[in-house]
């Protein structure tokens, strides 16, 4: 969440400081270092002796004060050919006593494309214009430039030097101000702080991804990892250690023994159960008890074998070998005599 962000304030930044960045650079080289700026508004030119601009006035939304502390807006004109021209500032009034019965123009609108005049019949031809003295700002010569008043009721007039017709002039506007040039030069710069930033936000963004896809949970494997080798007796199937195959082996091969003896006494008590004193045949043929005995105690131990092999799986070379046919006959027969001696008849 973060890193999004970091994003999108980032690109914000970018977006912003790009524009005030092209914006406080395009003021600055369109005003330049002296702060003036001029364009051209548009030609004009009539067949009358004047061409007036009425209410010709800054619109300072009441704070015309404010205004001309901050910058001075000027108006100037000049004629092809390089012809003296004459542009006055004055009362609309005066203005309009001065050019009474003087065939005229009203500019209502220019362009550079074009203009809208309403022209004004008259008969008369008025004075130099420079003889008067109601005019509240004036300029006279080949580009003449006056300063435009905030004031109301102002007419601006263009007219020849010498009071001569036809006029053909070409107006200029323009602003002046010693703060323009360093706001630009200040939006150009904070463009660009800002722009720096953006782009540093995104790098940083850019590097926690990184840092996250590096982390260890999030690392994803190409193939198994690899597995410590397995120890003796910790796979499957195998005993719990490495101590447990002799252990059961000597156990598989101490229980062996047991059964065998168990069932060697069990065949000498057998047959001594079954022999009784009316039958005597039974003790004057011991070697055919000890082959029976034998017998028996053979097949228990081939059992108890096959059980301790099962169990003990690769370590049936640790369990003892059973006793022998001899051991066990010889055993069979001391066994057939003790019991003899104790149940034989009196005489």
């Amino acid at each position: 969440m973060k890193r999004v962000i970091l994003i999108i304030i980032g690109l914000i930044l970018i977006v912003l400081g790009l524009g005030s960045l092209v914006a406080g650079s395009g003021i600055a080289a369109t005003i330049g270092s002296d702060g003036k700026y001029t364009a051209t508004a548009g030609t004009v030119k009539t067949s009358g002796y004047a061409l007036v601009f009425n209410d010709f006035t800054v619109d300072t939304g009441g704070g015309k004060d404010a205004v001309a502390k901050v910058a001075e807006f000027t108006a100037g004109a000049s004629a092809p050919g390089g012809k003296p021209l004459f542009i006055g500032v004055g009362p609309a009034a005066k203005v309009a006593k001065y050019l009474d019965g003087v065939p005229r123009d009203i500019v209502s609108d220019v362009t550079e494309a074009h203009s809208h005049l309403v022209p004004i019949p008259g008969t008369q031809q008025p004075s130099a214009p420079a003889d008067q003295t109601f005019w509240t700002a004036q300029g006279t010569g080949v580009s003449p430039t006056v300063k435009l008043p905030t004031s109301e009721n102002q007419s601006l007039v263009i007219m020849n030097q010498d009071a001569s017709q036809p006029v053909n002039a070409t107006l200029r506007v323009g602003v002046t101000s010693s703060k323009i040039f360093p706001l630009g030069i200040a939006l150009a710069i904070l463009g660009l702080l800002a722009t720096i930033l953006g782009i540093w936000l995104l790098v940083r963004a850019r590097k926690s991804r990184k840092k996250v896809d590096a982390a260890p949970g999030n690392v994803a494997y190409s193939q198994e990892p690899p597995q410590a080798p397995l120890q003796p007796g910790t796979g499957p199937g195998a005993p719990q250690s490495a101590t447990s195959a002799p252990e059961a082996a000597v156990a598989a091969g101490a229980g062996a023994a047991a059964a065998t003896s168990e069932a060697a006494a069990s065949s000498a008590d057998q047959a001594t159960s079954t022999s009784t004193p009316a039958d005597t045949s039974v003790w004057d043929k011991p070697d055919e008890a000890a082959s029976v005995a034998s017998e028996t105690v053979s097949e228990a131990a081939s059992s108890s074998e096959s059980t301790a092999a099962a169990d003990s799986g690769s370590t049936e070379a640790a369990t003892p070998p059973p006793p022998s046919s001899e051991e066990i006959a010889a055993a069979a027969k001391e066994a057939t005599s003790n019991d003899g001696d104790s149940t034989s008849p009196s005489s």
